[in-house]
């Protein structure tokens, strides 16, 4: 049963992270290369995530970097994803 819990965990944490970066595609301004943190409830806990933006080799483009936690103090995120997307 533990097992469970921690790949329930894990898909509910891809889900905010997936949610997270959908959003970020959607806003006309890139992100910036700090970090961004917040929080979403989903499945009836809360999820803290953050993202960056990265510079990548090509000028046109930018890396986003999200992590997604449920407790903020955890050391490893339980979902990390990277993504690009096109500057304007």
């Amino acid at each position: 049963m533990r097992s469970l819990s921690a790949i329930e965990a894990k898909t509910v944490a891809l889900w905010v992270a997936d949610n997270q970066l959908t959003l970020l595609q959607l806003d006309p301004r890139p992100p910036t290369l700090a970090w961004h943190s917040g929080t979403t409830v989903m499945a009836g806990e809360t999820w803290h995530w953050r993202y960056r933006g990265r510079e990548t080799s090509d000028a046109g483009m930018r890396a986003i970097a999200i992590e997604v936690r449920r407790d903020p103090q955890d050391r490893n995120a339980l979902v990390e994803m990277l993504t690009y997307r096109a500057l304007p």
